[in-house]
């Protein structure tokens, strides 16, 4: 089984985010891949499972992550998407005036 930990569904991001995911087998997780918007964005061999996403170049918006884990013997399932949004920093650094 796997299941994203971050992000956190309904969550606001920008710039560099950590993506990270539980997993666990009965014969063992070789490796966790992470998608966003069905795309691959890294992997990672050893628990805990995570990389880093650089959203930067990312359009701003509703997007959606997901997480794969493998097993030794080549079998994978898919974690549940989380939606976050995506929105520039300076947008949500910037004070009213």
């Amino acid at each position: 089984s796997v299941s994203l930990a971050s992000p956190t569904s309904g969550s606001t991001v920008s710039g560099i985010i950590s993506v990270s995911a539980s997993a666990s087998d009965n014969v063992g997780v070789s490796k966790v891949e992470f998608y966003r918007d069905g795309t691959l964005i890294g992997s990672d061999t050893t628990s805990p499972y995570g990389v880093s996403d650089d959203t930067t170049g990312v359009t701003n918006g509703s997007h959606s992550y997901n997480a794969k884990a493998y097993d030794a013997a080549g079998n994978s399932t898919n974690s549940a998407s989380v939606s976050v949004t995506d929105w520039p920093e300076t947008a949500l650094s910037r004070s009213p005036s």
